[in-house]
């Protein structure tokens, strides 16, 4: 201990009149006395006592029968801390104590204690500090309680255990004084073992130490504890995040629980150091751009897409109460309500919050709001990551009207006891993504950090978001790029456009994964799929894109892979077909040892490349289909026009758009440009420009001509006494209006229409607003 600290003091004056068992007496005394730490961070203490708490592991725990998320197992008197057989092998963690640990406080049952004092010495007499030669944090956690995934929980449940049972006459002064000189030792060894690089279980040992420098303030080593573990959090913000953003593993679910782990040790900084107030003040801007980043992907139902392995339901709690106390953010506490106003953030909905944002994760997220019914679609458009990642390139989720329509489908659990089934999700054709001549979209070797910024093309605004994606199948030896394009018209309805590039005939399949409880109706061109709420989403298609819709559920046939099946032995997984979602992260009501059967839509068909495909997706209001039909107007390689028409209204949208014919492979791919129209049977009401510089539009009579001297971002909408003009910040410089003409019949003159009183050009600066009137 710390010579000035008070137990050593008081310890000092025993040294040459007290016996041991006095000196023993004396120093549980103090530390069995302490002020309770204020929060514990993995066994919390309820805030009162239920007398009526029931948990029937705790009973069976007390038996040694274990029970964790995998299965049970019965173990003998003492457990098997090296056997590589036993099938709970996380038994080092004491996954126990976290029911053990309630029991006891809820019920005051010595039983309950006493299990939890007799494995802990079990553990201290029989796996000594030191490991071996040859085990290190990374061997195999089957055989080595060393290991990370084993150390760093065990030493902070322990932690938490000293404080429950500190009262309990089951633990002894001489137990709970070589209990916590073992955390002490065990921190120690962690100590000069602790980076195993941009990883979740560098942060988790580091969290370890952390939380012993917090909890025995008293010891020698407490602050250089501290500043060790201070100091590698901080610039693991700084490494392991991309800047902003998102864990570069790139699964959102380890992400969310990495924040978590850093929120915690932001919480558990001490306000009474200054080291700890200087890494506080440090951190804090990090952690909140973080946070933000991960609330911009949140879905309307308050979970994450499951993008790579794992997966978190409920957010709420874990993030959005947690940082609105830490950060005193209402907005954030607003977000965690149940009632949340549709005009509430309006300002920063779609995520990135900006257009063409410095970026480097690609997770993108369009909304329409922050409320549980809201419209909502991510894509996953970035690099595959560090660890943990799926084949989920360019892989949309879709949730609306208080529903999830099209879900990525998560992860099944690694292993368990339990029977399954347990099939293996993350290959390429589970996802919502494009299969070509059977090659799915996979990582091959792309396990790295993204340095370059993202060239996806992104826009958002109040009246659309506009996302461009591109995956290329050249790593596996076929000359085709695809290119995912969606639209949406917010508050309405989504277009998704995907052209392959490349020339010959190919076998193309496009896979959306519904989620588990949907009913799924289809006709050649439209697709029904209701939502076990009664929502529904229709997704309507071209008639002759020559890829037809079908349905599968819970496909046992293995249709092969590209995707890397590489993983460890412990994982139990079946490789199976499309038609399934694991449980893990994405209904947790449901068993999460198996894989679900859902309905998975696949379109498919052999089409000649460069070939295009387009999905209107419209999700329902107020539980009311919504339903669009989709017809060619015109149709060329460089051009194309399509109508959009509500098949319950006279109001009727226009596409028409510039698409990329076969590229060189030695080229970089173009952009793609076009423009969006809406129109009634008299006049159009309102222009999206999507990267184009000539507008012209001929609709109900009414003929339009717009010219911009560079490519033109944003929108043109009509107003009372002429047209208001926006350009989205997309735009990199100010652009220049040159012309705006209206024609109404064939021999009417064009109406023009200018920005200033003295006719002069109009010069559009991004993000501003014109009105543009009658000359």
């Amino acid at each position: 201990m710390h010579p000035d600290s008070e137990p050593a003091r008081r310890l000092a004056a025993l040294t040459e009149s007290g016996d041991d068992s006095t000196i023993v007496r004396t120093a549980a005394a103090y530390f069995r006395g302490r002020v309770v730490p204020r929060r514990l961070w993995v066994m919390p203490i309820p805030k009162e006592r239920d007398p009526a708490f029931v948990d029937e592991r705790a009973d069976k725990a007390v038996k040694h029968l274990i029970t964790t998320r995998a299965g049970e197992e019965q173990f003998g008197n003492e457990l098997p801390w090296f056997d590589p057989a036993k099938k709970i092998n996380t038994i080092a963690r004491f996954p126990h104590f976290d029911y053990l640990a309630p029991a006891y406080y809820h019920s005051g049952d010595e039983r309950y204690a006493s299990a939890m004092v007799r494995d802990m010495m079990d553990f201290i007499r029989n796996v000594p500090v030191e490991a071996p030669d040859g085990y290190h944090v990374q061997t195999v956690f089957t055989i080595n309680p060393w290991n990370w995934v084993l150390l760093q929980w065990r030493v902070k449940r322990w932690m938490d255990a000293l404080v429950h049972l500190r009262m309990s006459p089951s633990l002894s002064d001489e137990q709970y004084l070589r209990i916590m000189l073992r955390i002490w030792e065990e921190v120690d060894w962690l100590g000069p073992r602790k980076v195993l690089g941009l990883h979740n279980g560098t942060l988790g040992n580091l969290s370890a130490i952390l939380y012993a420098a917090v909890h025995f303030p008293e010891t020698s080593r407490s602050e250089s504890w501290l500043q060790d573990a201070g100091s590698f959090y901080s610039g693991f913000l700084d490494s392991a995040f991309y800047p902003g953003e998102f864990l570069v593993e790139l699964t959102l679910g380890y992400s969310e629980g990495t924040l978590l782990m850093c929120l915690d040790m932001f919480d558990g900084l001490p306000t009474d150091s200054p080291t700890g107030l200087r890494l506080r003040a440090e951190t804090r801007p990090k952690l909140e751009r973080i946070v933000d980043a991960h609330v911009g992907m949140m879905k309307p139902d308050r979970s994450l897409p499951r993008y790579g392995d794992h997966g978190i339901y409920d957010i709420r709690d874990r993030l959005l109460r947690k940082s609105a106390a830490l950060f005193d953010r209402e907005d954030l506490l607003y977000l965690a309500g149940s009632d949340n106003d549709p005009d509430a953030l309006a300002s920063r909905q779609s995520f990135p919050f900006e257009s063409d944002p410095y970026y480097l994760s690609g997770y993108y997220a369009m909304r329409d709001g922050w409320h549980v019914d809201a419209n909502y679609l991510s894509m996953d458009a970035g690099p595959f990551g560090t660890n943990h990642h799926h084949g989920d390139k360019l892989s949309i989720t879709v949730s609306g009207d208080g529903a999830e329509f099209i879900v990525d489908p998560g992860t099944s659990l690694y292993s368990s006891i339990e029977p399954g089934p347990r099939i293996d999700l993350r290959p390429g054709y589970m996802h919502n993504n494009l299969t070509v001549d059977g090659v799915d979209v996979n990582t091959g070797w792309d396990r790295h950090y993204g340095f370059d910024v993202l060239e996806n093309r992104w826009v958002t605004n109040t009246t659309y978001d506009f996302l461009e994606g591109t995956y290329e199948f050249r790593n596996n030896l076929i000359d085709v790029i695809w290119r995912r394009s969606v639209l949406f018209k917010k508050g309405d309805y989504w277009i998704v456009l995907d052209a392959l590039l490349g020339d010959g005939t190919r076998q193309v399949e496009s896979n959306f994964q519904t989620m588990i409880g949907s009913d799924v109706e289809m006709s050649l061109d439209r697709v029904g799929i209701t939502a076990s709420n009664g929502a529904h989403l229709s997704i309507d298609s071209l008639p002759d894109d020559g890829l037809d819709p079908n349905v599968v559920v819970a496909d046992t046939t293995f249709p092969g892979t590209t995707f890397l099946l590489q993983y460890p032995g412990f994982v139990d997984w079946t490789l199976g077909g499309r038609g399934w979602v694991g449980t893990f992260g994405n209904e947790r009501k449901l068993d999460a040892t198996q894989s679900h059967p859902a309905p998975a839509v696949v379109f498919k068909g052999a089409v000649a490349l460069p070939h295009h495909t387009v999905h209107v997706l419209s999700p329902s209001k107020n539980k009311q289909k919504i339903q669009r039909s989709i017809d060619w107007l015109e149709r060329s390689e460089s051009r194309w026009r399509l109508a959009i028409r509500d098949d319950g209204s006279d109001v009727h949208d226009e596409l028409v758009w510039f698409p990329t014919g076969r590229t060189d492979p030695r080229e970089k791919l173009e952009d793609e440009s076009g423009y969006w129209f809406r129109a009634d049977a008299q006049r159009v009401t309102e222009i999206i420009v999507l990267n184009r510089d000539k507008i012209a539009i001929s609709s109900g009579g009414e003929s339009i001509s717009i010219s911009f001297d560079e490519p033109f971002e944003g929108v043109i909408s009509r107003s009372a006494d002429g047209w208001t003009l926006f350009g989205d910040r997309f735009l990199s410089a100010p652009v220049t209006l040159e012309s705006f003409a209206i024609s109404k019949g064939m021999l009417a003159a064009p109406r023009r229409f200018v920005g200033h009183p003295d006719g002069q050009p109009v010069i559009i600066e991004p993000g501003q607003t014109y009105e543009i009137r009658a000359q």
